[in-house]
């Protein structure tokens, strides 16, 4: 006779079989985040007034889940360009920021007036969103190393 508890799994263990779990959307983050970082490497404004750490920036609010984890949702800003800046930063200066974006990098601007509404096709599986992260970041890497 099998004992009750013996078959239990645990939290962790439920997590992982859960591909909308946050266990996989942590992860999802953490690779789309270094995904970005290894793209740009430096702040996208690059100027002497960079200050702070480089983080990285979604375009599209990362509460559209349909979007959150897209290469093209992404930028790198030191800490003054992505909050603190009153000249030029997406949570202070959003109207100066979105000139700017349009301006210096046309693509992304273009990508994000394309996919804005996309949270009508929302897909919340984050185990194959971080497969495919963690695909694309060793492609970067790679392309870096030859």
């Amino acid at each position: 006779m099998n004992h009750p508890l013996k078959n239990k799994k645990s939290c962790l263990q439920k997590s992982k079989e859960d591909p909308k779990s946050k266990y996989w959307l942590k992860k999802s983050d953490a690779a789309w985040g270094a995904l970005i970082h290894s793209i740009f490497g430096t702040c996208a404004v690059n100027n002497r007034g960079c200050q702070g750490r480089l983080e990285a920036h979604h375009l599209i609010n990362r509460s559209i889940k349909a979007t959150r984890h897209s290469r093209e949702n992404g930028i790198i800003l030191c800490s003054l360009h992505h909050k603190f800046s009153r000249y030029l930063s997406p949570h202070k200066a959003p109207l100066e920021f979105a000139e700017w974006l349009q301006n210096k990098y046309p693509e992304k601007w273009s990508w994000v007036q394309e996919h804005k509404n996309d949270w009508k096709t929302a897909t919340l599986d984050y185990k194959v969103a971080y497969e495919n992260l963690t695909m694309l970041l060793a492609q970067q890497l790679k392309s870096y190393g030859e």
